[in-house]
């Protein structure tokens, strides 16, 4: 998953709608993307995300 996904995503699960979202990329990449592409492509994300969500926990995570 790049940056930008992953920036896409983290407003999806704010609860921003897809025409905010888009909004949001074009204020902040100057890129205009439609609602529908945002839609396509958190659906897409979505297995991967669900994916990554069901890996099993290791036992010790070290804090540095």
């Amino acid at each position: 998953m790049t940056s930008k996904q992953a920036e896409v995503m983290r407003l999806y699960r704010q609860g921003l709608s897809t025409c905010e979202i888009a909004e949001y990329v074009l204020e902040l990449y100057r890129v205009e993307v439609s609602a529908d592409l945002v839609s396509a492509v958190t659906d897409a994300m979505l297995d991967e995300i669900a994916t990554w969500q069901a890996q099993p926990l290791e036992a010790v995570y070290p804090l540095v």
